[in-house]
């Protein structure tokens, strides 16, 4: 499964989430 393809269906907050925690690794 391609994970920035999944990224785009979910909503912006959410989105922000996932780059914030992507980030933080």
């Amino acid at each position: 499964m391609n994970q920035t393809a999944c990224m785009f269906d979910l909503s912006p907050e959410m989105r922000v989430l996932i780059i914030f925690f992507s980030t933080m690794k």
